[in-house]
């Protein structure tokens, strides 16, 4: 349909690409901009920061018993 209608010639065929990756790294080239880092690093690196901030979120959500006291306020020691 795009072949078609004459789109594909009017934006260029090598500026149509199969995967967004693709053409955000193309879009990068055309700006003149550095390339990014690559793919699957970039992959690692969000999995790395999303494991961290769930780790945290894991602490807020069901902290320790002396956490908990803490928070609330108590020591863990009865006053008499």
């Amino acid at each position: 349909m795009m072949d078609k209608a004459g789109f594909l010639d009017r934006i260029g065929r090598g500026n149509v690409c199969a995967h967004i990756d693709l053409a955000l790294d193309r879009a990068r080239e055309l700006l003149g901009l550095p390339a990014a880092e690559s793919h699957d690093q970039g992959l690692e690196t969000a999995k790395k920061e999303i494991s961290s901030e769930l780790t945290s979120a894991q602490g807020i959500s069901n902290p320790s018993k002396s956490d908990a006291a803490r928070l609330s306020g108590r020591t863990g020691t009865t006053h008499e």
